[in-house]
């Protein structure tokens, strides 16, 4: 039977290692906790967040899948997967596949938190970063199509800028970095059963 407490301490003093720059201590903890509890999907997470400043892209988008496959409803995964996409870490991947599938992966975290500011501005940022490199216009026929293709994007991205920008003003949160900024991890654990986490991020 696993021990709860167990995997909610390596996860929490993986998390603190790495934020020390301990990396292979943080690694060998997370990855534990990851091994252990699979559906404990912090740990994935933060666990991908070190492959990726690594440069091991593959790995970061393995770990993010998984994490994803047991909790499709895990915001921050969605958005990590998306923002390493769109970083250009996984040079093997087709550019308008990449972008449709991080385009994919950002909708569906707006869809988990309407309210959210930071997925608003980075799908924003996504999409008209598509329309300008035509990431996405560029797989349909015609010059006259791929204009309109170009321009629905634009439209699209500038729904989610107001709505990022709107958030901002009624509430408190930080503003929101461009989808190319680093991914973010989770939080210490308060309560591994409960889910609750106590963010150290600024």
């Amino acid at each position: 039977e696993i021990n709860p407490k167990h995997v909610q301490a390596k996860y929490n003093l993986g998390t603190l290692l790495y934020c020390l720059g301990d990396v292979l201590g943080a690694e060998e903890n997370l990855a534990n906790a990851a091994t252990v509890a699979p559906h404990f999907v912090q740990a994935s997470v933060n666990l991908a967040v070190m492959y990726a400043e690594q440069g091991e892209g593959e790995a970061a988008k393995a770990e993010l899948k998984a994490a994803i496959n047991v909790d499709p409803r895990h915001r921050r995964a969605h958005l990590n997967l998306a923002l390493l996409l769109l970083s250009g870490v996984l040079i093997d991947e087709d550019p308008a596949t990449t972008c449709k599938s991080a385009l994919g992966h950002l909708r569906r975290v707006v869809e988990l938190e309407p309210m959210n500011a930071e997925g608003h501005h980075c799908l924003g940022a996504a999409l008209l970063h598509a329309a300008l490199r035509n990431d996405i216009a560029s797989t349909r026929t015609g010059v006259g199509v791929r204009a309109v293709a170009r321009r629905e994007l634009m439209i699209e991205a500038l729904v989610h800028y107001r709505a990022a920008a709107e958030l901002q003003e009624s509430s408190d949160c930080a503003r929101p970095t461009p989808y190319a900024s680093v991914l973010a991890t989770e939080g210490l654990s308060a309560g591994f059963s409960s889910g609750r986490s106590v963010s150290l991020n600024t």
